[in-house]
């Protein structure tokens, strides 16, 4: 992600050892717009129930394992 530009490391300035992860303008915008593109799906899913929704996610991973 921070080689994509999406995200990028700061100091902690309580802890000098410590790096923050922090989202970049590039990558709030891309958080943006994918979920503009799945708003459609959110009525559909709230259609489902917690069993239901799970099973979907673990199809897909399937599909996209494969």
């Amino acid at each position: 992600l921070e080689t994509r530009g999406l995200l990028e490391r700061q100091p902690d300035p309580g802890d000098r050892r410590v790096k923050i992860l922090a989202i970049t303008d590039t990558g709030r915008e891309m958080a943006e717009d994918l979920l503009d593109r799945l708003r459609f799906a959110r009525e559909p899913l709230a259609a489902l129930d917690e069993n239901q929704r799970r099973d979907l996610c673990d199809l897909l991973q399937l599909m996209a394992d494969t």
